[in-house]
């Protein structure tokens, strides 16, 4: 099972478009947020991008487009604001079972894009070993096991990342994942 792996989009984030216009304006345990996306499946259902997002980050939209998602649950911009204890980002099945399926069946499926942040502070706990993930320079995508891998972030205050989950495109995901493996393979954990 892959946990952590840097993703090969062949595309770059217009970082200065998300830092520029980012306003966060709501806050959970270490993280500063601005949610991007509807509630009207609830966080675990079947959402769509604001209208307002689409205005705001249309580079950020547009490069989320070529992920592989069937529907959008949730993105949210986020800001550190201390460091991350351990922590497993998917734990309420029970509030998103259909997307929890959807998503264990699909591991590695949590994709997350660094726009600010050093690349070495993300960490994977596995039983009492601690790995750090290395996101290389010519990437900012990473995907990660978002239902069970147990994960926390060294402090770096002010990183900003962006958190997406959704109901994964199985065959998409995987030429994804495959290209990825072929370009950063010795990152995979």
């Amino acid at each position: 099972m892959i946990n952590y792996m840097p993703i090969d989009m062949g595309q770059s984030l217009d970082k200065s478009e998300i830092l520029d216009n980012f306003k966060p304006d709501k806050a959970w345990n270490y993280w500063s947020f601005e949610k991007l996306t509807e509630s009207k499946g609830g966080k675990y259902g079947k959402n769509d991008i604001t209208k307002n997002a689409k205005i705001k980050y249309p580079k950020l939209c547009e490069y989320i487009s070529h992920l592989p998602f069937t529907h959008i649950s949730n993105v949210k911009i986020n800001i550190q604001k201390e460091k991350a204890l351990p922590h497993i980002d998917f734990v309420s099945k029970e509030e998103g079972l259909e997307l929890y399926k959807n998503n264990i069946e699909n591991e590695p499926c949590g994709y997350r894009l660094v726009v600010k942040g050093k690349n070495d502070v993300l960490k994977l706990h596995n039983n009492n070993e601690v790995k750090t993930c290395f996101l290389p320079a010519d990437t900012d995508c990473y995907v990660m096991n978002h239902t069970g891998g147990i994960h926390s972030v060294d402090d770096d205050s002010g990183r900003v990342v962006i958190y997406i989950s959704g109901f994964i495109d199985k065959e998409k995901h995987l030429d994804i994942l495959n290209r990825s493996m072929k370009k950063y393979s010795e990152f995979k954990l």
